[in-house]
């Protein structure tokens, strides 16, 4: 490879994520060539080590979610799931707030529905409980 395709001169100053995360949402086809039904939507969050993929339901059933979780230094193919195991716990709940964050981020930056917009004197409700 010629010196000038090597990427990583150009990498070494690129400053190192923590993490990276995928969202997934129900854009994909089944192998008839329909839309998955139900609909899939999962988040995928991943560092150096673990892989933690979480599989959100219908808005209408309250259960605790689905997943998967991956120790990708002793299991780089992903075929032991950990995501249940009482011995990752702490590794789990870790990336599923730095999840959580990532969402709370991304809400922030959506801004609110009405802008900067605020309701007039006649508009405002008060709330002051009796």
């Amino acid at each position: 490879m010629p010196e000038s395709m090597d990427i990583r001169k150009v990498l070494k100053g690129l400053r190192k994520r923590k993490h990276v995360i995928c969202l997934y949402k129900n854009n994909g086809i089944d192998r008839r060539g329909e839309p998955f039904d139900p609909p899939i939507n999962a988040s995928m969050i991943r560092d150096e080590r673990y892989k933690l993929n979480i599989y959100h339901k219908s808005p209408t059933i309250m259960e605790f979610p689905e997943g998967e979780l991956f120790d990708l230094f002793h299991d780089p193919n992903e075929l032991k799931n950990l995501y249940k195991s009482s011995e990752y716990t702490e590794i789990r709940a870790t990336l599923t707030l730095e999840l959580l964050e990532f969402f709370h981020k991304y809400e922030l930056l959506l801004g609110s529905k009405g802008g900067e917009a605020r309701p007039s004197e006649k508009e405002k409700i008060i709330n002051t409980p009796k």
